[in-house]
């Protein structure tokens, strides 16, 4: 690779981590640790009540792929992305100054974080278009799979183990940070240069030459994406993770809230180390591959949390635990982005991460329903079914997504020309 295709690629992977990193944070990573114990203590809620809450606030995201599709679809006042993130740093702020400095209510509170959840789905619509846009168009989607889950984990690593010490002496500091984290986004409302678009436009020229009709049949008939949004959604079915999780280390292992913020910062650290593998790896070993050893090392983490019985020992599995999650995470991403059909990358990022969340609020419920019983095992043992169950849709993943090696630029991949692995043997 020549120094100035380097030093291109480094700029982007720079803007693309900063990007994903204030993206996290603003839309709820900094004050998740606050939240948890702002429901658990200051609204008196159980496992079942906090899982139900979530869910509930989680409900715009579910249908994650309109937001998508408003995105790539509509282009307010001809500026595109940069409505999409101005409006979502002013609504995310408002919301973060009800949590902060409003009254505790129930209603008040879902309120609030239903109006986060839909605009975080808006930023996050821009934030994963214009990342799998770049990743196709430049050959690098593993490379920037692996910046967006260092990003993510980072901002939980910060989001954790600040937000958790700082909610602990202030609920009103912890979301006046959330605020202006929330107003960072608008900075991005403005960053197009050249060497991340070509002339410093959006790629979406020819977004009003088809019918919205057409755009939907087309991304219909895209196969490329039903298999890896499958293989999302049962990742993170993960009943033995989220709020069973919390309840299990604060109360049954009793964790202060510091503690557990670290705990949950240092089990995204162990996802990171094992992420920043992923970048080499990719580009020596074949998408498929890395999808079934990812997958198989994803496995082992579930378990470790049944053995804790002190901080001590809850830093140390956490860390093994997010270690063992860092190369599937990856591999799943990569996949995403490849898998992302022309000028419809909003809408298929928003696809994966509307099946995450419903995958991830399910999951959490019927973890709490397992624990209120007694049998936090058998949600951690139910996690490692699901978990198992990713292997059986990775020969479906189409040829056409896993063939181009890291750093071959990825074509439109529209479904006539996009053959399952078990039709093209």
């Amino acid at each position: 690779m020549s120094k100035p295709k380097r030093i291109a690629d480094f700029k982007i992977e720079a803007i693309v981590l900063l990007m994903v990193l204030v993206f996290y944070l603003a839309t709820g990573n900094m004050v998740s640790v606050p939240l948890q114990f702002l429901q658990k203590d200051g609204l008196k809620l159980g496992p079942q009540q906090i899982s139900l809450f979530n869910l509930l606030g989680d409900m715009p995201m579910w249908v994650g792929l309109a937001f998508g599709f408003l995105r790539d679809r509509w282009r307010p006042f001809q500026k595109g992305d940069t409505a999409y993130f101005l409006a979502a740093a002013v609504v995310l702020a408002l919301t973060y100054a009800v949590l902060g400095f409003g009254p505790m209510s129930y209603g008040l509170m879902l309120g609030a974080m239903l109006v986060n959840a839909i605009f975080g789905a808006i930023a996050g619509a821009a934030t994963q278009g214009v990342t799998a846009a770049v990743a196709k168009s430049h050959g690098m989607a593993g490379r920037l799979a692996m910046i967006w889950i260092v990003g993510r984990r980072l901002s939980l690593m910060i989001g954790s183990s600040a937000g958790g010490a700082i909610g602990e002496q202030s609920r009103s500091l912890a979301f006046s940070i959330g605020i202006v984290l929330a107003l960072m986004l608008a900075v991005f409302a403005f960053l197009k240069p050249a060497w991340l678009y070509p002339n410093g436009q959006e790629p979406y020229e020819s977004v009003f030459q088809e019918t919205t009709r057409d755009a939907f049949q087309r991304l219909l008939r895209h196969k490329a994406i039903y298999a890896p949004a499958l293989m999302i959604f049962l990742w993170d079915f993960a009943p033995g993770w989220g709020t069973p999780l919390f309840f299990y280390l604060t109360k049954q292992v009793h964790l202060t809230e510091t503690q557990y913020g670290s705990t949950m910062s240092i089990l995204s650290f162990g996802a990171l180390i094992s992420a920043l593998a992923y970048p080499m790896l990719c580009r020596r070993i074949n998408v498929r591959p890395l999808l079934i050893y990812g997958t198989l090392l994803g496995i082992v983490g579930g378990a470790l949390f049944v053995i804790i019985h002190n901080s001590t020992e809850a830093q140390v599995f956490a860390a093994l635990a997010g270690f063992s999650c860092g190369i599937a995470t990856c591999t799943y991403s990569d996949v995403l982005f490849r898998s992302c059909p022309k000028e419809l990358d909003g809408v298929v990022t928003m696809l994966f991460m509307g099946a995450a969340a419903f995958g991830g609020d399910v999951s959490d419920l019927v973890g709490s329903w397992l624990y209120d019983r007694g049998v936090f095992g058998m949600a951690l043992v139910a996690t490692c079914v699901t978990t198992a169950a990713i292997l059986l849709f990775v020969p479906m993943i189409p040829i056409s997504i896993t063939k181009p090696m890291e750093g071959t630029p990825i074509e439109d991949l529209d479904a006539p020309d996009v053959v399952p692995i078990a039709a093209a043997s």
